[in-house]
């Protein structure tokens, strides 16, 4: 739906609609030098934290978002992807 959407200072990354409401995305990509880090272990509580704040004042216009992060790991020979629905 739309990507670095900027609000009350700050950034998110993505909102996506799924069939039950809308969600606002953290993403962290880590390269192929860091492939044995995982990219969750990269997004820290006080990010999450401001993400749902500024969920809470994107609310108005697509109703409430949940909160969800997608760590990439980009490997010399292949791409992982986890999505975690709802974090916070």
């Amino acid at each position: 739906m739309a990507r670095n959407v900027t609000v009350g200072g700050g950034e998110i990354d993505l909102v996506v609609r799924w069939t039950d409401g809308h969600a606002a995305v953290e993403v962290r990509t880590v390269g192929p030098e860091a492939v044995t880090e995982d990219p969750v272990d990269r997004v820290h509580h006080r990010k999450l934290a401001q993400v749902r704040r500024l969920a809470d004042l994107l609310a108005p216009g697509y109703g409430p978002l949940r909160v969800d992060f997608v760590g990439v790991a980009v490997g010399r020979n292949a791409v992982t992807v986890r999505w975690l629905p709802n974090v916070v």
